[in-house]
């Protein structure tokens, strides 16, 4: 090895050596990596199941304390347990009542003022059996301890809010705080942690909150209630994702959420946080009961950063699922309302641009709401009128060259590609676009499809009776059938009945324009046109009334337009007179015919070659 070779490596190792030491962590950042390593091991810590603590209940039983000590032990020095000297207090307002508990400090029941179960009783979101929050943290002994057993003996109240605050024996306190204001769903949630840094090891850098419910029934239809019910998550980049509402299902979020909710069909309990949970970890299971929905579970983590005074502002909302009012909060609480849903996902753009904003719009005139779906169909008929127009002047049409294109499929039965091109040939001469009715249609699907996916998410509609129906957020039904058909259930809904009824009298009404001929690749959609009604009698029963009702005023009103379309706005015999005019003029081959006509002559030539 020369000697340039020599001073060459030593200049590299120099450099290196000079990179590695000048970019080296300082204590700060080595202690700041070493605090972020502590919390994920922390956060694992609390999440993992059934995880034996090093002081545990069964550990004390079997040193015989007294049960004094053990209540102090499982405390951790904050007081005694769950005590029956329990402080209740309620906070309410004119839309909700709250009450909370000295044992814990929690929330112990929840009551919507405004709205009642579908069988007429108060709604109660949550009771003591039902809902539990509690705080865990570990202390200098390794102890995980929970806010749960603990006895917040100080109570401090004024006219919309409530704290509850429980002191250790190291002169820390931990208190919580609820403040409820007028007409409103929102309850803000103090947790102030004040001393706690000789509490809880430096090592540990976050607190967890627990939040466990069993969501009960509210609504009569129970299976439809349940694929609504799920916990949604938001995280802080805004988007969202949510656990599976058809099974038992868990979630560990790897990113930080902003809120969690767990979602009923028409009303929820969310956590929100003004800051952001960091490790999660959310499960949902399925109830056996009839009287409960799931079983949901929450842990959170908040950063707690050893101050001698720190506090966790959150806030629960605790309400209705009502779009605008969850909108108006900036937070993207309004995304539990389903208003699209798998392929169909796209429609919400519908139903936020369009729909709700003309429902709200006619709502605030206090209208029945049977009376707003009626107008909704109005105004989307109206919209598609001049489109309507030229489908039944387009099937008017059809029904005049039937003759002709029944003549050409008898003379080319044979040859369906050159019974296409003469088809494409005769239209165009007479200036008909077979195509030219299925524009309304295919609006009218999409509009649909929002609805189907608005009036099961809509509140509004709930226990809103209209005719028969008691309440169009349900169907309606007319007759227990006191056993259960497969895909149709064991009931019969008026509104579906009804709406399968018309939707026959518009097939009957268009016969001429499906039943045109007896061409066989035809045949396969003259037999769905029946079909579908059948399916769509099965998927509407036991939907809400005010789909059926929508449908069944589509329907009505189709009816209606076509009747008043072919009676005074289309003269069979003027039509024939300009067919016939068109014929005369040369037409001119769109590009479709000029390639099938290519397709043709192509087959022909190689048929001739095939013959020699």
């Amino acid at each position: 090895m020369d000697k340039n070779t020599v001073i060459g490596f030593v200049l590299i190792f120099a450099l290196l050596g000079g990179y590695m030491y000048l970019n080296q962590p300082s204590k700060e950042q080595l202690a700041q990596q070493k605090r972020q390593q502590d919390s994920i091991a922390l956060a694992q810590k609390f999440q993992q199941k059934n995880y034996q603590e090093p002081t545990s209940l069964e550990n004390a039983v079997d040193k015989k304390m007294s049960n004094d000590s053990l209540k102090k032990a499982i405390a951790g020095g904050f007081g005694s347990g769950k005590s029956s000297n329990e402080t209740v207090k309620e906070l309410q307002n004119d839309v909700v009542k709250i009450s909370l508990t000295s044992n814990g400090g929690r929330i112990k029941r929840i009551e919507l003022k405004n709205y009642k179960t579908f069988a007429g009783k108060p709604l109660v979101l949550a009771d003591e059996h039902t809902f539990s929050q509690g705080i865990q943290f570990y202390n200098r002994q390794n102890m995980l301890l929970n806010t749960n057993d603990f006895q917040f003996g100080d109570v401090d109240a004024t006219t919309n809010s409530i704290s509850f605050s429980t002191k250790n024996d190291s002169s820390g306190f931990i208190k919580q705080t609820y403040t409820l204001h007028p007409g409103s769903y929102l309850v803000d949630y103090d947790i102030t942690f004040n001393g706690m840094d000789k509490i809880i090891p430096a090592n540990n850098s976050i607190v967890a909150l627990n939040v466990d419910a069993t969501l009960m029934k509210q609504e009569q239809n129970r299976d439809n209630e349940n694929q609504s019910t799920t916990i949604f998550y938001h995280y802080t980049n805004d988007d969202y994702d949510k656990l599976d509402e058809g099974k038992n299902d868990e979630a560990k979020p790897t990113t930080s959420i902003k809120w969690f909710c767990f979602k009923q069909r028409f009303f929820d309990v969310a956590l929100i946080s003004k800051d952001e949970f960091t490790d999660t970890k959310f499960s949902q299971k399925k109830s056996d009961s009839l009287q409960f929905l799931k079983s949901m579970s929450a842990m959170v983590m908040m950063p707690f950063n050893h101050s001698a005074d720190q506090t966790f502002h959150l806030q629960w909302h605790i309400g209705p699922n009502k779009y605008n009012e969850l909108k108006s909060y900036n937070i993207g609480l309004e995304k539990i309302v389903t208003l699209g849903v798998g392929i169909f996902k796209w429609v919400k753009w519908i139903n936020k641009f369009f729909i709700i904003p003309v429902f709200n719009f006619l709502d605030g005139f206090h209208l029945s709401y049977g009376v707003i779906i009626l107008i909704i169909v109005l105004i989307v008929r109206m919209i598609l009128f001049p489109l309507n127009i030229k489908t039944f002047t387009s099937a008017a049409k059809m029904r005049i060259l039937k003759p002709e294109l029944d003549a050409l499929r008898e003379k080319f039965k044979d040859d369906t590609v050159k019974f296409g091109q003469e088809q494409m040939k005769l239209n165009s001469k007479a200036g008909v676009n077979p195509l030219g009715g299925c524009l309304p249609q295919l609006i009218q699907i999409p509009v649909l499809m929002a609805m189907y996916s608005f009036f099961p998410s809509s509140i509004e509609l709930r226990q809103q009776s209209w005719l028969w129906a008691t309440d169009l957020s349900n169907y309606d039904s007319i007759y227990n059938l006191g056993f259960s058909i497969p895909w149709y259930g064991n009931h019969i809904s008026l509104f579906t009945l009804l709406m399968t009824i018309t939707t026959y009298i518009t097939i009957y009404l268009n016969r001429n324009q499906m039943n045109m001929s007896s061409d066989p690749n035809m045949k396969a959609m003259q037999w769905m046109q029946y079909v579908f009604p059948i399916m769509f009698l099965g998927l509407f029963n036991n939907s809400p009334a005010a789909l059926s009702y929508y449908y069944l005023l589509q329907n009505i009103t189709a009816i209606a337009q076509q009747l008043i379309i072919n009676k005074f706005l289309i003269d069979e015999d003027k039509l024939r007179l300009q067919i016939e005019e068109n014929k005369k003029r040369p037409a001119k081959k769109s590009g479709w015919q000029q390639r099938l006509d290519e397709a043709y002559k192509a087959r022909e030539q190689q048929a001739k070659k095939d013959r020699r």
